[in-house]
This record gives C-alpha cells, sequence and structure tokens, in this order.
C-alpha cells in the first residue's frame, strides 16, 4: 500500500512529477509485485522502473554479480499482469559497486543512473538515513528545503515503508508543494 501511496502522490500533482522506481529482488519476488504492474501499466510518461540491488557487489567475481544482477532483472521484468509485454528496466541502483558490475549492466544492456551517473555535486538524500540518525519527519522536511535552497543538484531516495505512509508521508507530500512553488525542477534519475 506505501508504494501505491507514493505513486498516487507524484501522480497526482499538476505537471507530476517524474519517479524513478528502483525494485529490489525480495520486493518483486513479493506480493508487491501487483504494485509494480500497476507501476510499469501506469499511463504517466514520467516514470521509469530500474532495479535495486541491496547487496555489495563490489570485488566479487563475474559470474556472481552477473547471476545477482539476471536474477533482479527477471523478477522485475515479469511483474506484470498476463498477456501485458516485459517491464522495460531502464537503470540500475548497485548498493556498492565496482568496474565489472559496470561491465555486466551494460552486458544486460542496463544503464547504472543512481550511484554511478548523477553529478557529483548531486546531495543524496534518503529519507531511511534520516529516520535512522535521529531525525522526525518534520526534521527531514527542513533538510529537504535546506538542500534545495542550497541551490545543488539532489538526489532524494524514498524507502516506500518510511515515506509510504504517516508523518512521513505527509512530510513527502509537504515538500513536492514547496518544491514545486519554489521553482524545483524534477527528473528521472536517468536524464542527470
Amino acid at each position: 500500500m506505501n508504494l501505491y501511496r507514493i505513486k498516487q502522490e507524484c501522480e497526482g500533482w499538476k505537471g507530476n512529477v517524474p519517479v524513478s522506481w528502483y525494485v529490489p529482488y525480495a520486493a518483486a519476488a513479493s506480493r508487491i509485485r501487483l504494485r509494480i504492474a500497476e507501476i510499469s501499466r501506469s499511463t504517466q510518461p514520467v516514470h521509469e522502473l530500474g532495479i535495486a540491488v541491496k547487496e555489495d557487489l563490489e570485488g566479487q567475481p563475474e559470474s556472481y554479480q552477473r547471476g545477482i544482477l539476471a536474477n533482479v532483472k527477471t523478477v522485475v521484468e515479469t511483474a506484470r499482469y498476463c498477456g501485458s509485454p516485459l517491464n522495460v528496466i531502464t537503470g540500475c541502483l548497485p548498493h556498492g559497486h565496482d568496474q565489472t558490475t559496470i561491465d555486466v549492466l551494460a552486458s544486460m544492456d542496463i544503464p547504472m543512473c543512481v550511484g554511478g551517473n548523477f553529478p557529483v555535486n548531486a546531495i543524496p538524500l534518503s529519507d531511511k538515513a534520516a529516520k535512522e540518525s535521529g531525525l522526525s519527519a518534520a526534521d527531514w522536511l527542513n533538510v529537504l528545503k535546506d538542500a534545495v535552497l542550497s541551490g545543488e543538484d539532489l538526489v532524494i531516495i524514498l524507502d516506500t515503508s518510511i515515506s509510504g505512509n504517516g508523518d512521513w508521508l505527509t512530510t513527502f507530500k509537504a515538500y513536492i508543494k514547496w518544491a514545486k512553488a519554489n521553482g524545483g525542477v524534477f527528473i528521472l534519475a536517468r536524464d542527470m
């Protein structure tokens, strides 16, 4: 349900907010598959569907990395309704990577968007990291606003178990409204 709430919020704003959905194997192999299918069937042209790898792949043999990446790619591609085409994977968010990871992804025609392509000056902000460091949802909103006001590019990473409900969802809604009112521009991870 949390994934669906965030999807609704992003699609509900005038002009839409583009979202890069990076799905880990555990989520795609669970009951969340139907929510992923909804995202993949979205008529919103401003979404992209990618894969996330929570395991650190850095230093692992090529065959091991290829196996992990192929498994998550397959399960996300096939999270669809019967008769609909395979989902198109538009990027990868690896937890830890090296040149081997980049080469394996390239051989699978999957660009590494977040974690490899965003500008050096981009500030990555994670709701999960904020919550784990003891910040409240209100504190998180101030962090987001301060980051926008700094003028730097931002990469905002949302964990659906945090920003998908309660005060954190309210904060997410407030942030989008505030950012749009203050000239914020939202783009997909692949466009960074």
